[in-house]
């Protein structure tokens, strides 16, 4: 399947489908996957984001901001369709499906010592 019949395929299902999911019912990795294809068919505050933007998430533990990348968002939609495994996810814990984009300047910042790495995409926010 190419970019544009997923694109086509995926927008088609997301705007036939009830949209207030409850997050008990679906697991973190589905959520990541269902993040990642919208945020390439949607795109990010009306701009288009391209197949290789860095994506990843955030986990809010008591007031301290973890991040992790996980690649692009063409490895997160691989990984799904190959039904991998490769990310440890923490499946007890609460989280919000929403994305974030996550700014260099979070890297450097002294309130937040534990984001990794800046210039990506959250697809989640797990809270702790």
């Amino acid at each position: 399947m190419t970019e544009q019949q997923f694109k086509k395929r995926y927008s088609q299902y997301h705007a036939n489908r009830y949209h207030d999911i409850d997050p008990r019912t679906v697991s973190q990795r589905s959520a990541i996957f269902r993040a990642a294809a919208r945020l390439l068919c949607d795109g990010f505050a009306g701009e288009e984001v391209p197949p290789d933007a860095v994506v990843g998430y955030l986990v809010d533990e008591g007031g301290y901001l973890f991040s992790q990348t996980l690649g692009t968002i063409r490895d997160v939609i691989r990984q799904e369709a190959m039904q991998h495994e490769d990310v440890c996810y923490y499946l007890d814990d609460e989280y919000m499906d929403v994305v974030h984009y996550v700014p260099q300047a979070m890297v450097d910042n002294e309130r937040y010592p534990d984001v990794v790495d800046g210039g990506y995409y959250a697809l989640i926010t797990i809270t702790r």
